[in-house]
């Protein structure tokens, strides 16, 4: 990865107008990969396109542009995550290893219902607290953004799910 980085702003000096902000970009989604190691892409897109609602299939096209891979973990409903493309990883078995890392998601059920969030809310000491508690009762039981509203009245998950995943990378 590093080496596309040097070659394609050279690339990108000589056949390009400047200010280029698509290598720009590019390369900036290349060094943020590079750092994180491994990142979801939802959150990679998210950081890079704010402005653009984040699909997995018109994500994937535009990040592999990019040496990189783009693997799931097991189940179609997991996010999708990416990697820098090194020739000598077996994908199928980093896969199978971090399955084995990774928690298992609870069945979606909690005790906590709609007014006790809403209580603890009301106790947060400021907004940024009501945030990471409905983010925390959503994210660990695995709720989609439906599922909050219907389960736990968060009707903004996936803004929510945004912020939080932009304060963890900044963090």
């Amino acid at each position: 990865m590093r080496e596309f980085i040097v070659y394609h702003k050279l690339y990108c000096q000589q056949h390009h107008k400047r200010p280029c902000t698509k290598c720009e970009t590019l390369l900036e989604i290349a060094n943020y990969i590079v750092q994180e190691e491994i990142v979801k892409l939802s959150v990679l897109w998210r950081a890079f396109f704010p402005n653009v609602i984040y699909e997995s299939d018109k994500a994937m096209l535009k990040i592999l542009k990019l040496p990189v891979a783009i693997f799931r973990q097991k189940g179609p409903s997991t996010p999708l995550h990416v990697t820098e493309l090194c020739p000598e990883v077996n994908y199928q078995r980093l896969i199978q290893w971090l399955d084995k890392l990774t928690p298992v998601k609870l069945s979606g059920s909690s005790k906590l219902s709609k007014e006790m969030l809403h209580g603890l809310c009301k106790l947060a000491s400021s907004e940024k607290d009501r945030t990471l508690l409905k983010y925390t009762a959503c994210a660990s039981i695995g709720l989609s953004g439906v599922q909050a509203k219907k389960k736990l009245g968060i009707s903004d998950f996936g803004k929510l799910s945004k912020k939080v995943d932009v304060a963890l990378a900044e963090a």
